[in-house]
């Protein structure tokens, strides 16, 4: 038996986890959020670890790695499938129901 340990995808909510566990911050919401707009020195870091991290999410789910289906909708990629609906008519009109 071979037992390997999977990656483990990146999220915001495990960096929150962590800054928490390491007494960096009680979290980094804040941050993110530019909470009345103190945060702005932060904002393009921010921006790079949201991107660091979908990319992350969706490479992962392409490769395999993580389960695709999660990713997609923690990405919001979602596979759109146009379906026409066509109406038809249970009895057409030149034919006559019995009573």
């Amino acid at each position: 038996m071979v037992y390997r340990e999977k990656e483990r995808p990146l999220t915001i909510e495990g960096l929150n986890v962590f800054v928490r566990k390491q007494g960096i911050a009680s979290g980094l919401d804040h941050y993110f959020a530019n909470t009345n707009n103190r945060y702005r020195k932060f904002l393009s870091i921010c921006t790079r670890i949201r991107e660091e991290i979908r990319q992350d999410q969706i490479e992962g789910g392409m490769a395999g790695m993580y389960n695709p289906s999660i990713t997609q909708r923690l990405n919001n990629l979602v596979d759109r499938q146009q379906v026409e609906h066509i109406e038809q008519p249970l009895f057409s009109d030149d034919e006559e129901i019995d009573e």
